[in-house]
C-alpha cells in the first residue's frame, strides 16, 4: 500500500538572521504569507535538532509556481550543513557575476551533464548555495538530495511517499516527480548516487535547506508504513498551529539523514 502523500507543501531553510534572505526571494517573485517569532519548542522536535534551543522565529514564502519555502531561525546553528540542495529555474540569469565553475563540485557537475545548463551560486545575505537553470519563471522546481544507496532511496520515496520515476534513470541519477493538481505542491526530487558519501548528522538547526514538508491525509497510516523500515527514524506525530492554521507534524530522517516532515491539516484543534 503507498501512502497518501498529496504534494509537497515547502522546503526548509534556515540560518542565523535568515529572514535577511527575503529580497533575494522577492526577486523570484516569492511573497511572504506569514511570519510568527517566539515560538515554543516541542518535545517532539527535539530529537531532530542538534543541542538545547527554546524557541524560534519563523517565515513563509509562497510563489504561485515553485516550491514554498519557510525559513527558520533557531537563533543557533549547526555547523554541518544541511542535506538538500535546490535548483532555482528563472527566465533571466540574475546574479551572473556570482556564478561559480561546476569543474569541482560532483553535484553540479553531475546536474550539468544530465540537465543541461546548470550553474552554482550562494545566496548574497547568507552564503548559502544553490543551483540555477534557464527556463521558466518557475522559482524553485527541483531538490536534489546525494544518496548512498540509489534502490534503498528509491523504495523510500517511491513506495512511502508517492514519487515517480521520470525517464533517462540509472543507478547512480534519478530525477523523480511527485505530482499534484496544485501547481506549487509539484515537486522534482534528483537523486545522485555517492557511495563515498560521509552521512553528517544534519539537523533541522543545520545551516541551509534541510527538510522537505510534504502534505498527507493520514500521518498514522504513514507512521505503520514507515515503521516497517527499521533504518528509518520516524519521531512521534504532535498537533502545531503556525499561520491560523492548524496541523498534525511528524519529522522522519531517512537513509542518509535528510529530514522529510509530514503535515495534515486538520479541522479541529485540542
Amino acid at each position: 500500500m503507498k501512502g497518501r502523500i498529496l504534494g509537497v507543501d515547502h522546503i526548509g531553510l534556515s540560518g542565523l538572521n535568515i529572514f535577511k534572505n527575503k529580497p533575494f526571494f522577492n526577486t523570484f517573485q516569492y511573497d511572504k504569507i506569514f511570519s510568527e517569532s517566539n515560538l515554543g519548542i516541542f518535545d517532539e522536535i527535539k530529537p531532530f535538532l542538534s543541542t538545547e534551543i527554546p524557541i524560534h522565529d519563523a517565515m513563509f514564502l509562497k510563489n504561485k509556481n515553485g516550491v514554498s519555502i519557510e525559513m527558520v531561525d533557531y537563533h543557533k546553528n549547526n555547523l554541518n550543513p544541511g542535506r538538500y540542495n535546490v535548483i532555482i529555474e528563472w527566465s533571466s540569469e540574475l546574479f551572473q557575476e556570482k556564478f561559480t565553475s561546476n569543474d569541482d563540485d560532483k553535484i553540479g557537475k553531475s546536474l550539468n551533464d544530465k540537465l543541461g545548463n546548470i550553474k552554482k551560486s550562494k545566496i548574497p545575505q547568507s552564503n548559502i548555495p544553490f543551483y540555477f537553470q534557464k527556463g521558466s519563471n518557475h522559482g524553485i522546481t527541483s531538490i536534489v538530495l546525494e544518496v548512498t544507496n540509489m534502490q534503498k532511496s528509491l523504495s523510500l520515496w517511491q513506495e512511502i511517499f508517492n514519487f515517480e520515476i521520470e525517464s533517462g534513470g540509472n543507478h547512480s541519477f534519478n530525477s523523480l516527480v511527485l505530482s499534484s493538481p496544485i501547481s506549487n505542491w509539484n515537486l522534482k526530487l534528483i537523486l545522485i548516487e555517492n557511495d563515498k558519501l560521509l552521512k553528517s548528522e544534519a539537523c533541522l538547526d543545520s545551516l541551509g535547506w534541510n527538510c522537505i514538508s510534504l502534505i498527507t491525509t493520514d500521518i498514522e497510516s504513514e507512521i505503520k508504513l514507515l515503521k516497517q523500515r527499521s533504518d528509518i527514524e520516524c519521531g512521534l506525530p504532535y498537533f502545531f498551529k503556525i499561520g491560523g492554521k492548524k496541523y498534525k507534524l511528524l519529522f522522519i530522517k531517512g537513509f542518509d539523514a535528510e529530514i522529510i516532515e509530514l503535515i495534515q491539516p486538520i479541522e479541529s484543534y485540542e
